[in-house]
């Protein structure tokens, strides 16, 4: 399990589409549903119920979504401060 495969979850989630998601992560919708399976096999449960008209998370998926959320805020936020710092040494040095 991956940073990628979870932002891509969690859009699939958001955007309640695989091809509204899609489009927002610029990648080939068959793309995205095989790197859904390919998350689903390596956690070893099926982490969305598909249906023609609608998706929904199972439990399991639920929990997985919730902590992928915190985990990638969590990324974003020190990418963030890996910026500031950057900067900071940018204007130090000038």
């Amino acid at each position: 399990m991956d940073f990628r495969q979870l932002r891509y979850f969690t859009t699939i989630i958001e955007k309640k589409s695989y091809t509204k998601a899609a489009r927002t992560l610029h990648i080939s919708q068959p793309s995205l549903s095989n790197m859904i399976k390919k998350l689903e096999k390596e956690v070893g449960f099926q982490l969305l119920e598909r249906s023609t008209r609608e998706l929904n998370l199972t439990e399991s998926g639920a929990i997985l979504y919730q902590r992928a959320v915190e985990l990638l805020n969590q990324l974003d936020h020190v990418k963030r401060e890996l910026e500031d710092v950057k900067k900071q040494e940018l204007e130090i040095s000038q």
